[in-house]
């Protein structure tokens, strides 16, 4: 499907993450929407009327409502902004591990955790070797479930299970049902990222993590 330059009547954009990302574009006098929306999200796109321009009170709110800075946006919508890399991670029997090529400033965003929303009548169904990518924090009966995303980065990020070491946090978005993965420290290229998983996480799992505080699973 072809559009107009950014300039006229048409661009292509899918509900309001669409409508940000046109603004982010407009702003910035990109001429090619379609294609910034075809290789930065690789997804169908809609075609909706732009005659009256975009409210940049109404970005302004979404982007306070998710935590992050216009030039987060993009990293946010995509789920990264490169520097990553899957490698065997250096935890025993932890299989994969997320490993930063380039580096990272303390309270920058890395990746976003994003999966399949899974009500808690499924999640009570599946054997505990299921149970190894949900995460809670979005209320008593909703988890969050990227078993099956591989495409995820976040998904690869461990826990050292160790009282200190960890080098990011999870920052849950409920707006988008997703989590923000961000730097605790300055990260240097090289470094594995780790993360507390939450005590009770390692509770059912009949392990007692060495740090006091909790994390909403």
């Amino acid at each position: 499907m072809r559009t107009t330059h950014v300039g006229g009547i048409a661009a292509l954009a899918v509900g309001t993450a669409g409508l940000v990302v046109l603004w982010y574009c407009r702003r910035r006098r990109v001429e090619d929407v379609e294609e910034v929306l075809r290789t930065e999200f690789g997804t169908v796109w809609l075609q909706v009327s732009t005659k009256k321009g975009l409210n940049e009170r109404l970005l302004g709110k979404w982007l306070k409502a998710r935590g992050i800075g216009l030039g987060e946006m993009i990293p946010y919508l995509r789920g990264d902004n490169g520097g990553l890399a899957m490698e065997p991670s250096r935890v025993p029997s932890a299989g994969t591990g997320l490993f930063a090529t380039r580096k990272f400033a303390e309270g920058d965003l890395i990746c976003v955790y994003r999966g399949t929303k899974r009500p808690l009548s499924e999640v009570r169904l599946l054997p505990m070797e299921a149970r190894d990518y949900l995460m809670g924090g979005f209320g008593l009966l909703w988890h969050l479930d990227a078993r099956t995303h591989t495409e995820c980065k976040a998904r690869y990020i461990n826990d050292i299970l160790a009282e200190r070491g960890h080098n990011v946090t999870f920052v849950k978005v409920k707006p988008d049902f997703c989590a923000k993965c961000v730097a605790l420290r300055d990260i240097q290229p090289g470094e594995e990222l780790y993360a507390k998983y939450g005590s009770s996480y390692w509770t059912c799992r009949g392990v007692v993590a060495p740090y006091i505080e909790d994390v909403e699973n």
